[in-house]
């Protein structure tokens, strides 16, 4: 008869045993299926973004936008966009304000509006100090203007109260060539109304028995007779009754190509006139000018003599400051 093995079971210190041994397995196979915690390195890569994380600030990650295919629409406009161009409006990491560029308000100009008649025969042009175009005309003593009739302009022997005149009177502004050279300009207002009507050898004349007249030949006789020269001489002659002015230039008038007038003093530019005193024989006028960001007026007086407006003396009256306020009340040309 063959041989019977009969199998015995473990007694209990082998049990216990195996139990202790299996309990160890697991627990080492639970042990080693988790992550290994994150070393120094990792988190030095993580304070400054080598790895692709958010810093270690918090801030969230830029989103990247996705490519599209052509004509495929963006998601945030739903327009449609080239192949690979991006969609979507990434997250900014921080938002930045830019400051809007700031224009200086323009500044209105105080230059009144150029309404002179066109330059004849003028050569160069130039600005005054108050904005004036003036013009250098070729005829030394100026060029007049051919005069124009106008309704508003009263006729030579009408009589008017003081202070008649327009507030703009159109002039060209135009300047006389010294007699040697110097910094100072001469110039002189042209009227196609008023005059002058003429330059005679120099000098011009023919102005009207008007107020605008009469501030016309005052200005013209004071620049004319202070640009010196023989021009300035003849200018003495026609117009200063001064008796030893007078006799001084007839002197000067009979040595031709000796000792002429001598170079005076300009008054520079005017922006504006008023007449303070005016009849059809004399008129006193003001003229607005400036001085070093001010305004100054000066006085100058005429008289009405043989057929044409005189000054006893080409000397500058009184000189008295006045507001811009004053200044704006004038008459400009």
């Amino acid at each position: 008869m063959p041989r019977r093995h009969r199998l015995t079971m473990p007694n209990r210190p082998t049990i216990v045993i195996i139990v202790v041994v299996a309990v160890c397995f697991g627990l080492y196979l639970k042990w080693t299926a988790q992550p290994a915690p994150p070393g120094p390195g990792v988190d030095i890569a993580r304070q400054s973004g080598a790895t692709g994380h958010p810093a270690a600030t918090g801030a969230p990650a830029a989103a990247t936008p996705a490519a599209t295919a052509t004509g495929e629409p963006d998601p945030a406009t739903g327009t449609p966009v080239p192949a690979g161009s991006s969609t979507g409006t990434p997250t900014p990491l921080a938002q930045t304000s830019t400051p809007t560029p700031t224009t200086a308000a323009a500044t209105p100009s105080s230059t009144p509006p150029d309404t002179s008649p066109a330059p004849g025969t003028a050569a160069t042009v130039h600005r005054d100090a108050v904005g004036h175009l003036v013009v250098q005309p070729n005829n030394p003593g100026g060029d007049p203007l051919p005069q124009v009739t106008t309704s508003d302009q009263p006729t030579p022997l009408d009589g008017v109260e003081a202070g008649y005149t327009p507030s703009v009177v159109v002039v060209q502004w135009q300047r006389l060539r010294p007699a040697t050279a110097t910094s100072q300009a001469f110039d002189i207002a042209v009227s196609a109304t008023d005059g002058p009507t003429a330059v005679d050898n120099g000098v011009p004349t023919g102005f009207a028995r008007t107020p605008l007249g009469a501030a016309l030949a005052a200005w013209a006789i004071y620049q004319s007779v202070g640009r010196g020269g023989e021009a300035a001489t003849r200018a003495v002659l026609e117009y200063i009754t001064d008796p030893q002015l007078v006799a001084t230039a007839t002197q000067m008038a009979a040595t031709p190509g000796g000792t002429q007038w001598p170079t005076g003093e300009s008054l520079g530019t005017s922006r504006g006139f008023t007449v303070t005193d005016y009849s059809p024989d004399r008129a006193t006028i003001r003229y607005a000018i400036p001085a070093g960001g001010n305004w100054r007026a000066v006085e100058l007086s005429v008289v009405y003599t043989d057929g044409r407006w005189t000054m006893g003396a080409p000397k500058q009256g009184k000189f008295t400051i006045i507001t811009a306020e004053e200044e704006a009340a004038y008459t400009q040309w």
